[in-house]
Protein backbone atom coordinates (compact mmCIF):
# COMPACT_ATOMS: atom_id res chain seq x y z
CA UNK A 1 0.00 0.00 0.00
CA UNK A 2 1.17 3.43 -1.26
CA UNK A 3 2.14 5.57 1.90
CA UNK A 4 1.34 9.60 1.29
CA UNK A 5 2.71 11.90 3.57
CA UNK A 6 0.53 15.35 2.61
CA UNK A 7 -2.48 15.35 3.71
CA UNK A 8 -5.08 14.72 0.96
CA UNK A 9 -8.45 16.91 0.60
CA UNK A 10 -11.47 15.19 -0.75
CA UNK A 11 -15.33 16.05 -0.74
CA UNK A 12 -16.48 14.01 0.96
CA UNK A 13 -16.62 10.10 3.36
CA UNK A 14 -16.97 7.95 0.32
CA UNK A 15 -13.55 9.44 -1.23
CA UNK A 16 -11.87 9.00 2.17
CA UNK A 17 -13.29 5.31 1.79
CA UNK A 18 -12.60 4.57 -1.67
CA UNK A 19 -8.80 6.36 -1.40
CA UNK A 20 -8.23 4.45 2.03
CA UNK A 21 -8.75 0.95 0.06
CA UNK A 22 -5.40 1.94 -1.40
CA UNK A 23 -3.18 4.81 -0.20
CA UNK A 24 -2.00 4.67 3.89
CA UNK A 25 -2.59 8.60 3.99
CA UNK A 26 -4.52 11.59 6.31
CA UNK A 27 -7.52 13.29 4.96
CA UNK A 28 -9.24 16.27 5.09
CA UNK A 29 -13.03 16.68 3.75
CA UNK A 30 -14.45 20.00 2.28
CA UNK A 31 -18.04 18.37 2.73
CA UNK A 32 -18.51 19.68 -0.61
CA UNK A 33 -18.70 23.43 -1.67
CA UNK A 34 -19.76 24.28 1.40
CA UNK A 35 -16.24 24.22 2.57
CA UNK A 36 -16.07 26.51 5.87
CA UNK A 37 -13.49 28.62 6.60
CA UNK A 38 -12.07 26.36 9.37
CA UNK A 39 -11.53 24.41 7.11
CA UNK A 40 -9.85 26.44 4.70
CA UNK A 41 -7.60 27.76 8.07
CA UNK A 42 -6.63 23.98 8.62
CA UNK A 43 -5.83 22.77 5.17
CA UNK A 44 -3.42 26.19 5.50
CA UNK A 45 -1.88 25.00 8.39
CA UNK A 46 -1.42 21.41 7.51
CA UNK A 47 -0.41 22.88 4.13
CA UNK A 48 2.59 24.80 6.09
CA UNK A 49 3.73 21.75 7.98
CA UNK A 50 2.88 18.65 6.70
CA UNK A 51 1.94 19.80 2.62
CA UNK A 52 -1.51 19.18 1.00
CA UNK A 53 -3.10 17.14 -1.48
CA UNK A 54 -6.10 18.28 -3.33
CA UNK A 55 -7.81 15.62 -4.92
CA UNK A 56 -11.08 17.06 -5.89
CA UNK A 57 -13.78 15.28 -8.23
CA UNK A 58 -13.60 16.07 -11.94
CA UNK A 59 -16.31 17.99 -12.32
CA UNK A 60 -17.98 21.88 -12.14
CA UNK A 61 -18.30 21.46 -8.16
CA UNK A 62 -14.86 19.61 -7.89
CA UNK A 63 -13.56 22.93 -9.94
CA UNK A 64 -15.51 25.40 -7.65
CA UNK A 65 -13.90 24.00 -4.90
CA UNK A 66 -10.32 23.54 -5.65
CA UNK A 67 -10.93 27.38 -7.11
CA UNK A 68 -11.94 28.43 -3.63
CA UNK A 69 -9.20 26.54 -1.96
CA UNK A 70 -6.56 27.77 -4.49
CA UNK A 71 -7.63 31.28 -3.62
CA UNK A 72 -6.89 31.69 -0.24
CA UNK A 73 -3.48 29.14 -0.21
CA UNK A 74 -1.01 29.24 -2.84
CA UNK A 75 1.41 26.38 -4.17
CA UNK A 76 -0.85 23.34 -3.01
CA UNK A 77 -0.26 20.02 -4.53
CA UNK A 78 -3.00 18.91 -7.24
CA UNK A 79 -3.98 15.17 -7.95
CA UNK A 80 -6.34 14.90 -11.34
CA UNK A 81 -8.08 12.23 -12.74
CA UNK A 82 -9.48 12.40 -16.43
CA UNK A 83 -13.36 11.98 -16.02
CA UNK A 84 -13.80 9.13 -18.27
CA UNK A 85 -11.89 7.38 -15.93
CA UNK A 86 -13.61 8.66 -12.98
CA UNK A 87 -17.41 7.21 -13.87
CA UNK A 88 -19.70 4.77 -12.21
CA UNK A 89 -23.26 4.55 -13.98
CA UNK A 90 -24.34 8.37 -13.26
CA UNK A 91 -21.75 8.96 -10.45
CA UNK A 92 -18.71 10.91 -11.45
CA UNK A 93 -15.74 11.57 -8.93
CA UNK A 94 -12.78 10.57 -7.27
CA UNK A 95 -14.99 7.75 -5.07
CA UNK A 96 -16.25 6.33 -8.69
CA UNK A 97 -12.00 5.97 -9.95
CA UNK A 98 -10.12 2.71 -10.39
CA UNK A 99 -7.36 1.72 -8.22
CA UNK A 100 -5.26 2.45 -11.23
CA UNK A 101 -5.91 5.71 -12.44
CA UNK A 102 -5.93 6.96 -8.53
CA UNK A 103 -2.03 5.87 -8.27
CA UNK A 104 -1.70 7.72 -11.61
CA UNK A 105 -2.99 10.85 -10.50
CA UNK A 106 -0.83 10.51 -6.63
CA UNK A 107 1.98 9.82 -8.81
CA UNK A 108 1.58 12.59 -11.29
CA UNK A 109 1.22 15.62 -9.14
CA UNK A 110 0.77 19.03 -10.51
CA UNK A 111 1.96 22.45 -8.54
CA UNK A 112 -0.17 25.17 -9.61
CA UNK A 113 2.34 28.93 -8.92
CA UNK A 114 -0.06 32.19 -8.99
CA UNK A 115 -0.26 32.40 -12.79
CA UNK A 116 1.49 34.25 -15.08
CA UNK A 117 0.42 35.33 -18.41
CA UNK A 118 2.96 33.32 -21.02
CA UNK A 119 -0.09 32.35 -22.92
CA UNK A 120 -3.19 33.92 -24.00
CA UNK A 121 -6.29 33.22 -25.32
CA UNK A 122 -5.45 34.17 -28.59
CA UNK A 123 -2.50 31.92 -28.76
CA UNK A 124 -4.93 29.48 -27.91
CA UNK A 125 -7.08 29.71 -31.16
CA UNK A 126 -3.93 30.13 -33.42
CA UNK A 127 -3.11 26.72 -32.34
CA UNK A 128 -6.05 25.51 -32.89
CA UNK A 129 -6.77 25.10 -29.51
CA UNK A 130 -10.17 26.85 -29.62
CA UNK A 131 -12.94 27.49 -32.01
CA UNK A 132 -12.50 24.80 -34.72
CA UNK A 133 -13.74 21.36 -34.91
CA UNK A 134 -11.14 19.15 -33.46
CA UNK A 135 -10.15 21.57 -30.49
CA UNK A 136 -11.79 19.62 -27.66
CA UNK A 137 -9.57 16.73 -28.81
CA UNK A 138 -6.28 18.26 -29.21
CA UNK A 139 -7.01 19.99 -25.53
CA UNK A 140 -7.68 16.41 -24.32
CA UNK A 141 -4.25 15.50 -25.27
CA UNK A 142 -2.81 18.55 -23.57
CA UNK A 143 -4.48 17.96 -20.79
CA UNK A 144 -3.37 14.32 -20.05
CA UNK A 145 0.20 15.39 -21.31
CA UNK A 146 0.70 18.18 -18.59
CA UNK A 147 -1.79 15.88 -16.47
CA UNK A 148 -3.90 19.00 -15.68
CA UNK A 149 -7.62 17.45 -15.63
CA UNK A 150 -9.76 18.24 -17.88
CA UNK A 151 -11.94 21.72 -18.19
CA UNK A 152 -12.98 24.25 -20.52
CA UNK A 153 -10.81 25.74 -22.53
CA UNK A 154 -10.43 28.55 -20.11
CA UNK A 155 -9.43 26.32 -17.28
CA UNK A 156 -7.37 24.30 -19.54
CA UNK A 157 -5.45 27.89 -20.30
CA UNK A 158 -5.42 29.05 -16.94
CA UNK A 159 -3.78 25.99 -15.47
CA UNK A 160 -0.98 25.82 -18.22
CA UNK A 161 -0.62 29.43 -17.01
CA UNK A 162 -0.14 28.54 -13.73
CA UNK A 163 2.55 25.93 -14.96
CA UNK A 164 4.56 28.25 -16.52
CA UNK A 165 4.27 26.68 -19.64
CA UNK A 166 5.57 29.08 -22.51
CA UNK A 167 4.01 29.51 -25.48
CA UNK A 168 7.11 27.76 -27.48
CA UNK A 169 6.86 24.46 -24.73
CA UNK A 170 2.92 24.61 -26.05
CA UNK A 171 4.58 24.60 -29.48
CA UNK A 172 6.64 21.77 -29.27
CA UNK A 173 4.28 19.62 -27.50
CA UNK A 174 1.51 19.80 -29.48
CA UNK A 175 4.34 19.26 -32.85
CA UNK A 176 5.42 15.58 -30.72
CA UNK A 177 1.10 14.55 -29.29
CA UNK A 178 -0.85 16.01 -32.28
CA UNK A 179 0.73 14.33 -35.73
Amino acid sequence: MLTIKEVIVVEGKTDVATLSNIIKAEFIITNGFEISDETIDLIKKVNETKGVILFLDPDGPGEKIRMKIMNKIPNLKHAFVNPKYAKKGKKLGVAETDKEHILEALENLVTLKEREISITYLDFYNLGLVGFPNTLEKRLKIEDYFRIGHGSAKTCLKRLNMLGVTLDELKEVLKTIWK
